[in-house]
């Protein structure tokens, strides 16, 4: 199956689980029970605001900088060292077995850590991205063609629709977490229960979007809509370029972090 077709039955089944969502929240509001109260919705929305303020920085002021594969590095390698403790923060994650947690982890750093960058660059004045640490990075000052491609790409692919959606933290926090709880990431082992607790976020987010996004019907589902593009650029351009020296010592400090602070 060409990637393509891949995508679009992967947008199709998000559209469907969307729809789903949307449906199990219409009959909690006519009394016919869920997993979440209307309390719990707000209440998990709280946490996983207060998982993001623990790790992301306020940024005062952007400064830009050249491009290179060391700073990439260095800022990732530093949002890699407090993954668990944003982790340990999201709801219900530590109701997990420890091997599940480390398994979750280390199947959605590279989603979590595109989501917080793709978030972070809506800041930006113009094509750019805006890094950890507040550096402001534009194609142009890229050390080559690789490094210039991707932050064009990755800015009209992902931060420009975000930008249009006018994606807030609540959205985004949830989004994360929503990768995190993947049941179908490898070497996880209690799939029913990591599904259950994708499901309480989404539910979340839908009760959220319909509060606060009345006048879009169909807000929940273009968020959904987000997460192939974010995927797909872990896949095809994050990973071969500043995660693919990360992704050779992240894995093993993933779980040396985990079992250390005994998430």
């Amino acid at each position: 199956m060409c990637n393509a077709e891949q995508r679009d039955i992967k947008e199709s089944e998000l559209v469907q689980h969307a729809e789903t969502v949307q449906e199990e929240r219409q009959k909690n509001a006519a009394g016919e029970g869920g997993p979440l109260s209307p309390g719990e919705d707000e209440m998990q929305i709280e946490k996983l605001i207060h998982a993001e303020m623990s790790v992301e920085p306020k940024l005062e002021s952007l400064h830009e900088e050249e491009c290179t594969y060391a700073r990439l590095l260095a800022t990732t390698h530093h949002q890699v060292s407090q993954l668990s403790d944003w982790a340990k923060r999201v709801p219900y994650f530590l109701s997990l077995s420890l091997e599940d947690q480390v398994a979750l982890v280390r199947a959605s750093w590279r989603d979590i850590l595109c989501c917080s960058l793709a978030y972070r660059s809506m800041l930006a004045p113009e094509c750019g991205l805006v890094l950890f640490d507040g550096s402001y990075v534009k194609p142009h000052t890229a050390v080559d063609q690789s490094l210039q491609f991707f932050i064009t790409r990755l800015y009209h692919d992902v931060v420009t629709i975000m930008r249009e959606l006018q994606v807030d933290k609540v959205e985004i926090a949830c989004l994360k977490a929503i990768f995190l709880f993947d049941p179908d990431a490898k070497d996880v082992q209690d799939t029913a229960r990591i599904s259950e607790l994708r499901e309480k976020v989404c539910m979340a987010l839908a009760s959220y979007c319909k509060k606060v996004h009345s006048d879009d019907v169909a807000r929940f589902a273009k968020l959904l809509l987000r997460m192939p593009p974010i995927r797909g650029w872990c896949i095809k351009g994050i990973e071969n370029l500043f995660f693919a020296g990360a992704a050779r010592s992240a894995d093993s400090e993933i779980i040396q972090m985990i079992r250390d602070r005994q998430l």
